[in-house]
Parts: C-alpha cells; structure tokens; sequence
C-alpha cells in the first residue's frame, strides 16, 4: 500500500508546483519524498503494510500542512490523497477493506481533499462472457 498526497492544476505555472513543494519539504523534511510533473505534485504519505499508519499520516500531513493545502486550493488546485493498493496488499484475500475513522473523513472535508483509491492488478482477468441462462462449466444449482 502506498499513499501519496497530489497537488493537481490543469493550467498550473510549474513555478507555483515548485513553491509548494519547497514549502512542504519545509514543513516536513524528514518524511518529504516528491514527484513534480506538468501539471501535478505528488509527495509521499505512508508505505506502511497497515491502512491505520496510512491514515494517521494523512492526519499529521493534514495537520502540519493545513495552510498549504489552503493556500493551493485558492490557486486553483485540486488536492487528494491517492491510496495505491498493491496485488500483494490483498493476496490471498476475497475482501479488502478500508475503513476511513469519523475524524479522518471530517479532516479531509474540512481541507477539501478528495479520496482516490489505485487498484493494481496483477493481471488482466479473463471472463467468459455468458449467454443469458447459460451456465460455466462445472457449475450446478444443486438443491
């Protein structure tokens, strides 16, 4: 699992990316990983094996960066987390989930953050397409 918090302008002068990012590695130099594209900023929240790490990152970079987040969206930004959920994070399982805490969803309204989820699979799956009544092989209705 990997989450990241994006900073999102569709026409953003790179200049203002730049001056975000400097003041996020400011605010938090020793957990600032970034990523700056055209059009977009991306820094690091949590790597963490556990969805509750995740979330009190995000708290704490929600906390310690309310004024920049603000600040971007005035420009026009758009700020999200983006929670990027790994084949290995939900091996084996037939259900993952991820409950977000009352607290946490308040925090991400108050800052006007949106929620992404990135699902990776690790491959294509291939389903029959089935006519109507038609059965899979090896399927039964038993009673």
């Amino acid at each position: 699992m990997y989450t990241v918090a994006r900073f999102i302008g569709k026409k953003v002068e790179p200049s203002v990316l730049t001056e975000i990012q400097k003041h996020l590695k400011q605010r938090m130099p020793s957990t600032f990983e970034s990523d700056q594209g055209k059009n977009h900023l991306s820094c690091s929240i949590s790597r963490s094996a556990s969805w509750k790490d995740h979330e009190s990152a995000a708290m704490i970079f929600l906390t310690q960066c309310s004024e920049i987040i603000r600040s971007a969206i005035k420009r026009g930004l758009v700020v999200q987390f983006d929670i990027a959920l790994q084949p290995e994070d939900y091996e084996g399982r037939l259900l993952y989930c991820v409950t977000f805490s009352d607290s946490f969803l308040e925090h991400a309204y108050k800052h006007k953050i949106r929620i992404e989820f990135s699902l990776y699979l690790l491959k294509r799956l291939k389903l029959p397409l089935l006519k109507s009544g038609q059965k899979l092989q090896g399927q039964s209705h038993g009673n």
